[in-house]
């Protein structure tokens, strides 16, 4: 047996007991494990010193009732006498015009424990009177868990919706051009994390190398806009990596300052062929609705059966009213400029300086651009061909337009990404590449310095409803 209550501390104790504290708080409060702190209430009870013939504190317990959004759960613990479903929801009072089960799972085993009586009474500290040990009885512990769901779901906040572009930019399609100039404009990754105590959104695209960017494209007004993919980051939408709780709610934003971007390259090239390419953040959006939300994935309009689906990101950007080309399928997202290069977001990646490209020049037989990697990697080779001569086949890089301070969810300060845009000018199956590297919001092309602008009074302008 564990023993009684020491005397000096008796009166305490039962004053604690009293005001509700669990068997952990008094096992700590005392120093003793909970077994000992069991023993001293029962022999208290019966002493007749201790009020109550049921043990409180945390044991395994009791009814609990459970709601988080569009879910709740309700448990029985063993210490009731709940042992079917129809019991356990009358006892949490569970609406069930409001809630409907999902699924139950009853648990039952069985335990033995020593059953002994015994008459003492403790004089001076010792004990006189009778222990009857009765040998092992075994009885059955009941847990009951329910998992139930809202019958009229409750949408999900903050809602996510497609923007409603106040305008119509026409797409243009220039199909078999021999010859023309292209802009390739590599990973951006719009996402936010949540900054405390004023909760501000910090961006992980870099707005700087942005506006630079932008200025250059309508300065250089392309044949070609090339958007090489991971135009947003969608970090909460992977399970792949431990999910930042600073990182929930982004997703509008993110929408919301992509299609303003976006809006405004578009509006600058008006006469562009204008194409974004889906690459290995894109895909978080359908992959997680295909795990998680089946019944959504691919869902349309039943009046726009052709239109794309409702939780894709052409659809929630509004690509088609920007006069954007959706390059899906990642990873063969590939389109070409002519014939001489084809572009695509690339799933490659090497840590070693220009393997990535070199690997790209390896596989390949033609002129490739990509981003993915955040690096700018520009490399050539020579090669036979079958007329007897030499052909320079180009792999090439120009970078990302994220941050590059760590930030961003996967990197560190030392991931030796860079920034940088490409100009792309090419003739029959010749390419020319003038690779822009941005540095600190600045970039250098065809003897113009361009700098960046604050663009955040413009956005807060434009976008009032979110702390930018």
């Amino acid at each position: 047996m564990a023993g009684r209550c020491p005397d000096d501390l008796e009166a305490a104790f039962i004053r604690d007991v009293r005001a509700g504290l669990t068997n952990r708080e008094l096992a700590e409060k005392y120093g003793r494990v909970r077994r000992t702190v069991r023993s001293w209430k029962r022999l208290l009870r019966e002493a007749g010193r201790l009020e109550g013939d049921a043990e409180s504190g945390d044991e395994p317990g009791g009814v609990q009732w459970q709601e988080d959004g569009n879910y709740a759960e309700a448990a029985a613990g063993v210490n009731t006498t709940i042992h079917t479903l129809e019991a356990l929801l009358e006892a949490v009072e569970a609406d069930l015009t409001i809630w409907q089960v999902k699924r139950w799972m009853p648990n039952v085993w069985q335990v033995g424990a020593k059953e002994e009586h015994a008459d003492l009474r403790y004089v001076d500290g010792a004990a006189t009177g009778w222990i009857r040990k009765q040998g092992l009885r075994v009885h059955n512990l009941w847990q009951i868990k329910a998992e139930l769901i809202r019958r009229d779901l409750i949408a999900i906040q903050p809602v996510i919706q497609p923007i409603a572009c106040p305008v119509t930019i026409p797409p243009v399609a220039r199909a078999g051009r021999a010859a023309g100039r292209s802009l390739i404009i590599p990973d951006i990754h719009f996402g936010y994390t949540w900054q405390p105590p004023r909760w501000r959104l910090v961006e992980f695209h870099d707005r700087a190398a942005l506006d630079v960017a932008w200025q250059i494209a309508a300065d250089v007004q392309p044949d070609v806009l090339e958007v090489l993919g991971d135009i947003l980051d969608l970090a909460l939408w992977t399970d792949k990596f431990a999910r930042d709780p600073h990182f929930y709610g982004t997703t509008q934003p993110s929408l919301l300052e992509a299609h303003w971007w976006l809006r405004q390259l578009a509006e600058s090239c008006p006469n562009a062929e204008r194409r974004i390419h889906g690459g290995n953040h894109e895909i978080r959006m359908a992959a997680a609705t295909a795990v998680h939300l089946q019944e959504a994935y691919e869902l349309k309009p039943a009046d726009r059966p052709n239109c794309p689906p409702a939780l894709s990101i052409e659809n929630l950007l509004a690509l088609e009213a920007l006069g954007f080309q959706w390059i899906g399928g990642y990873p063969d997202d590939a389109t070409w400029l002519g014939e001489a290069m084809q572009v695509q977001h690339g799933h490659i990646a090497r840590s070693t300086p220009f393997g990535t490209v070199t690997e790209l020049l390896r596989q390949g037989r033609y002129n490739q651009a990509c981003g993915h990697i955040h690096r700018d990697e520009l490399i050539s080779e020579a090669r036979p061909d079958a007329n007897g001569g030499m052909q320079q086949i180009t792999a090439y890089s120009p970078g990302c337009l994220c941050h590059i301070d760590g930030r961003v969810p996967g990197a560190h300060a030392r991931s030796n990404w860079r920034q940088g845009i490409g100009v792309v000018e090419w003739y029959e199956d010749q390419v020319s590449i003038h690779h822009i590297p941005i540095r600190n919001g600045r970039a250098v092309y065809q003897g113009k310095v361009y700098q960046a602008r604050d663009r955040v009074p413009d956005l807060r302008a434009d976008l009032p409803d979110w702390n930018w």
